[in-house]
C-alpha cells in the first residue's frame, strides 16, 4: 500500500470514528441540559471523548482539532477532580461551541480538504474555555483550600505522630509502603505513563523500587500493567491519606491500593483506610485482618464472559458493489432458468435445482439490502439540537417528542432525509410554535411541542413531522398565490393543494426575512429531496391546531417491485407503489376535452389517459383503447392513467442508473427513472410516474 493511500485510509477512520464520537457528546450534553445535572458517568464519558478526539487529531497532524479538543479535556478534568458547582448550560453552550468547531473541520475534511482551514481561529474558542476553567477555579479555591485544612486537622487528631524519631533514611521514623496503581481505562502507552509515576514518586518518597522493574513495550509488560497495575515500594512519613491524595492527582492514574508492609506506627487506623480502599477497588474479600496485605501476582479472571464485538464499519462504496453484484447474479439465474434453450422440455432435476437456485439467491438479496438498511434514529437524534438551539434564540420553550425511531431504512435514502427534517422543524419552531405568551392567551400549554414519527407500511416508510402550533393561514396562502401568479379565476382547490403551494421554490408568507426563513427556499429543497428518492410530501394543518407534514418514501432504492407492461415490442416496469388498479376499458369509454386530452370517467372521477406508445414513439399494433390495457397509476395525490398493450406480470427487478450518455437525452424529465435487466438478457425502462405527471400536466 502506497503511503498516499495509507494517509487516505486512516483519515476515513479518524473521519468515521469523529463523526461518532461528536455525536454521541452531542447526545450526552442534551441529556444533561435536560436533568440540568451533569452525571459522574457523563462527566467521564466527555472526558473520554476529549481525550480520544485530541490523541487521534493529533496523530493525523489537526492541531486546531486536537487543541479544542485537549482544551475541552482540561475543563472536564477539572471538574471531575474538582467537582466544583457548575451551571450546565453555560458548560454546555461551551462544549457545544467546541463542538460545531470540531464538525465544521470534519465537513472540511470529508468534503476533500487535506488539510483543517486555517481562517478559523482556534485562539478566540480555546481563550474562552480557558478563561472559563480559571473563573472555575477562582469560585473555588477558597473552597478547596479550607477543605483541604480541616483535612489535615482531622489527619492531626486521629493519626498519631510517631515518637523517638531517628535519623533518614529506613529507620522507625520511616514506614514502607506498597502502592498498586491501576491506570485510566483509556490510557494509552502504559509504559511511558508506569515510568512517569516511578520518576515523579522518586522525587517525593525515598527507597522507590517497582515491579515490573523493567517498563518496555513489550506486549507482557503491557498487558501486566493493564491487569495488574504497577507496584511501587516506597519508605515514607507522610500519612495514608497523604499518600492517596498524591498519586492519585498524577494525571491517568484510576486509583490506588495502598499497603503498610512495616511500620511502628498506630496500625489500628491504617489498617481500617487499607481495607476501604480495598474495597473500593472491588478487593474487599484479599485483605486481611493484618497489615500483611498480600496482592496476589495475577489477578483472577472475571467470571463474566467478554463481550465480543459484532459490529464492523464497512466502506459504503463497498457495499454498493456487492449489491450491483448480487444484482448481476439475480439477472444471470434469471437468464439461465428462462434460457430459450430449454424453453418446453421436461427438465425435472434441472427445474428442482432451479427453484432451489431462486430460494437462495432471494435469501441473498434479502440479506444484502439489509446490510444497508440502518436505523433511521440518526437523523432523528440531530433534531434534538435544532430544537434546543432555535428554543434559546427565538424565546420559545418547545419538546421533541421522537416515535419509531428504530425504523429501518436505505443508507442512501438516509442521506437525503436530514435537509428535508431539518427545514421542516425549523419551520414549525419559527412559523408553527407561537410564544410562550400567544400560548398562554390561547389556552394552550405554555410549552409548545412538536412529535417527530416514523414508520413501515409494505414496502415504504412514513414519516409525520407534527406540531401544535398556530397551524397555517388559508386565505393568507391563497392572497400569495395569487400575487405570484399561481390561481387561475374560480379555480377551486383543495386544502391540501393549497398548503402544496407552500412547496414550491421562492414562496414565503413571512412578511419579513429572518435568520431561520423567509426567502422560500427551505421547503423547495425538502420537495427536491424527496423526489429525489422517488418520495411525496404532502402538507395538512388546521388553523389553531398545528401542522403535520407527512413524507413517505421507499424503504430501498436498490430493488423495485415492478408490474411488467408491453407496448409494441418493448417491455416497460412500472413500480407497483405507484399502481392503484389495471383494466381493460369498454369500447368509448375514452372521451376527449375541449383541450383534446384523452379522459376516462372512472367511479366519479375524471382521470387523463396517455398513450405510453406515443409519448416513447413506439410502433403498435393496438391502438384503440378496447383492445388494450389502462393502468391508473397515482403520485402524490394526483392520478394519471397510462394505456398499454398488455400486462406481462409482476416482478423484482434490480434498478440501474441510465448511462451517462444517454442523460443528453433528457429521459429522466420524460418519465424514464432507470433501466434494468430482464431474464432474458433484454433492458427494460423503468417509469417514473412523478416525473410523467410534471411532464404532460
Amino acid at each position: 500500500m502506497s503511503h498516499d493511500k495509507q494517509s487516505e485510509s486512516l483519515m476515513e477512520m479518524f473521519i468515521f470514528e469523529a463523526n461518532q464520537l461528536t455525536e454521541q457528546l452531542e447526545n450526552i450534553l442534551l441529556e444533561s441540559e435536560e436533568e440540568r445535572h451533569i452525571s459522574p458517568e457523563n462527566i467521564n464519558e466527555i472526558f473520554r471523548i476529549m481525550h480520544t478526539i485530541k490523541g487521534s487529531a493529533a496523530m493525523m497532524n489537526l492541531n486546531g482539532i486536537s487543541t479544542v479538543a485537549h482544551t475541552l479535556e482540561d475543563l472536564f478534568f477539572f471538574i471531575r477532580e474538582e467537582e466544583p458547582v457548575v451551571d450546565v448550560t453555560s458548560v454546555c453552550d461551551l462544549v457545544f461551541k467546541g463542538l460545531d468547531y470540531i464538525r465544521n473541520q470534519i465537513g472540511n475534511l470529508e468534503n476533500g480538504a487535506v488539510e483543517e482551514d486555517k481562517q478559523i481561529n482556534t485562539d478566540n474558542l480555546t481563550e474562552m474555555i480557558k478563561s472559563n476553567i480559571a473563573k472555575m477555579k477562582n469560585n473555588v479555591k477558597s473552597y478547596v483550600a479550607n477543605k483541604k485544612s480541616e483535612l489535615r486537622d482531622n489527619l492531626v487528631e486521629n493519626v498519631p505522630k510517631i515518637q523517638n524519631a531517628v535519623e533518614k533514611p529506613y529507620d522507625n521514623h520511616f514506614k514502607k509502603c506498597k502502592a498498586t496503581i491501576f491506570f485510566d481505562d483509556y490510557c494509552s502507552m502504559l509504559s511511558v505513563r508506569a515510568f512517569m509515576i516511578v520518576n515523579s514518586l522518586s522525587k517525593i518518597f525515598e527507597g522507590v523500587t517497582y515491579f515490573p522493574d523493567k517498563l518496555t513495550n513489550d506486549e507482557n509488560i503491557i498487558r501486566y500493567l493493564s491487569d495488574n497495575g504497577l507496584e511501587v515500594n516506597f519508605y515514607t512519613e507522610y500519612s495514608y491519606y497523604e499518600i492517596k491524595d498524591m498519586i492519585e492527582e498524577i494525571n491517568d492514574v484510576k486509583t490506588v491500593v495502598i499497603q503498610v508492609v512495616d511500620s511502628d506506627c498506630d496500625e489500628a487506623v491504617y489498617e481500617k483506610d487499607i481495607k476501604e480502599s480495598a474495597e473500593i477497588c472491588g478487593g474487599g474479600d484479599a485483605v486481611k485482618s493484618d497489615l500483611s496485605v498480600e496482592i496476589p501476582d495475577q489477578i483472577k479472571e472475571d467470571n463474566r464472559q467478554a463481550i465480543k464485538q459484532n459490529i464492523i464499519s464497512v466502506n459504503i462504496n463497498k457495499l454498493d458493489k456487492l449489491i450491483n453484484i448480487v444484482g448481476e447474479i439475480v439477472i444471470s439465474e434469471s437468464m439461465v432458468t428462462k434460457s430459450p434453450d430449454i424453453a418446453g422440455l421436461d427438465l425435472q432435476n434441472f427445474s428442482k435445482a432451479a427453484r432451489h437456485l431462486r430460494k437462495l439467491t432471494d435469501e441473498l438479496q434479502d440479506l444484502v439490502l439489509s446490510v444497508r438498511m440502518i436505523p433511521i434514529e440518526m437523523s432523528f437524534n440531530k433534531m434534538h439540537r435544532i430544537v434546543r438551539d432555535m428554543s434559546k434564540k427565538l424565546g420559545k420553550e418547545v419538546t421533541l417528542e421522537i416515535i419509531g425511531e428504530s425504523t429501518e431504512v436505505d443508507k442512501n435514502v438516509i442521506d437525503y432525509l436530514s435537509d428535508p427534517l431539518m427545514h421542516l422543524i425549523r419551520n414549525s419552531m419559527d412559523h408553527g410554535i407561537e410564544s410562550k405568551e400567544e400560548r398562554i392567551n390561547n389556552n394552550k400549554n405554555p410549552v409548545g411541542k412538536i412529535t417527530l414519527e416514523a414508520k413501515n407500511t409494505g414496502g415504504d416508510v412514513i414519516i409525520t413531522i407534527s406540531d401544535d402550533g398556530r397551524g397555517l393561514d388559508k386565505q393568507k396562502i391563497l392572497d400569495k398565490a395569487r400575487e405570484n401568479g399561481l390561481l387561475t379565476k374560480g379555480e377551486n382547490l383543495t386544502d391540501k393543494e393549497i398548503f402544496g403551494f407552500i412547496l414550491l421554490p421562492g414562496f414565503s408568507t413571512n412578511e419579513k426575512v429572518t435568520e431561520f426563513s423567509g426567502r422560500g427556499v427551505g421547503m423547495d429543497v425538502v420537495k427536491k429531496n424527496i423526489d429525489n428518492v422517488k418520495g411525496s410530501i404532502s402538507v395538512d394543518s388546521e388553523q389553531g391546531k398545528g401542522t403535520i407534514t407527512t413524507i413517505k418514501i421507499p424503504l430501498t432504492l436498490a430493488i423495485v417491485d415492478g408490474m411488467m407492461v408491453k407496448v409494441g415490442n418493448n417491455v416497460y416496469i412500472i413500480p407497483t407503489q405507484s399502481i392503484v388498479q389495471s383494466f381493460r376499458p369498454a369500447p368509448g369509454s375514452v372521451f376527449s376535452d375541449t383541450d383534446g386530452r384523452d379522459m376516462i370517467l372512472i367511479r366519479g372521477n375524471c382521470y387523463p389517459v396517455i398513450r405510453l406508445h406515443k409519448l416513447f414513439n413506439v410502433e403498435t399494433q393496438i391502438t384503440d383503447y378496447s383492445d388494450g390495457i389502462i393502468i391508473i397509476t397515482e403520485y402524490n395525490d394526483k392520478f394519471v392513467c397510462l394505456f398499454a398493450d398488455n400486462l406481462l406480470g409482476e416482478q423484482q427487478v434490480v434498478v440501474k442508473s441510465l448511462p451517462l450518455y444517454l442523460t443528453n437525452f433528457k429521459l429522466k424529465e420524460c418519465g424514464v427513472g432507470g433501466c434494468t435487466i430482464l431474464g432474458d438478457g433484454s433492458i427494460s425502462l423503468i417509469l417514473d410516474i412523478s416525473k410523467i405527471l410534471k411532464s404532460n400536466f
